[in-house]
């Protein structure tokens, strides 16, 4: 609902390769527009007001405010975990 296609699946480890050619994979960051991808976010990780994710690699490792990500990637937020 919240990116408006009926039919989701997680993309294979290939497909992720094409698109982030520049990460490893597996460790894409949630810079989607920076790649032509839509990121989306769950309501509660806008909750919180730092966020960590990796940086393309397994050793790098990225903090920045929620809010500060938020604006520079327009993230869409829905409700996708559980409690």
């Amino acid at each position: 609902e919240v990116i408006n296609k009926k039919d989701v699946r997680l993309a294979s480890e290939d497909e992720f390769k094409s698109i982030f050619p520049d990460c490893e994979p597996g460790a894409e960051p949630p810079f989607g527009n920076l790649y032509s991808v839509d990121t989306v976010v769950d309501k509660r990780l806008a909750d919180d007001e730092r966020i960590f994710f990796n940086a393309g690699t397994h050793y790098q490792a990225m903090e920045m405010g929620y809010k500060d990500f938020a604006r520079l990637v327009k993230p869409k937020v829905g409700d996708f975990s559980m409690q």
